[in-house]
């Protein structure tokens, strides 16, 4: 992050460490909604348990797919049941997801 995002500023972090419940448990991402205030929250992860997650915090998730991982079209899938906000084959692309 220093070297390609010098100025992007994390805030809250909370790691696993911080929680009494691991992923797929929403207790992270509650953490976060309760320090942040009234900001708009997104979940970016690119597994089932992240999708999980977010869901059970009723966060909106983006799933990383990337046409590369053996089990592309499950994870495609599984994130699609979770009801992600959007499905992106790289990260690169987010930018395009919130330009819409």
């Amino acid at each position: 992050m220093n070297r390609f995002a010098p100025d992007l500023v994390f805030d809250p972090i909370v790691g696993m460490h911080d929680v009494a419940h691991h992923k797929p448990a929403p207790d992270g991402l509650l953490q976060i909604r309760g320090a942040s205030g009234d900001s708009k929250l997104y979940y970016i992860g690119d597994t089932p348990d992240d999708a999980r997650c977010a869901r059970a915090a009723e966060v909106p998730f983006i799933g990383v797919a990337a046409p590369s991982n053996p089990r592309y079209l499950d994870l495609v899938f599984l994130f699609q049941e979770e009801g992600a906000f959007a499905i992106v084959d790289d990260i690169n692309y987010l930018e395009e997801v919130f330009a819409s």
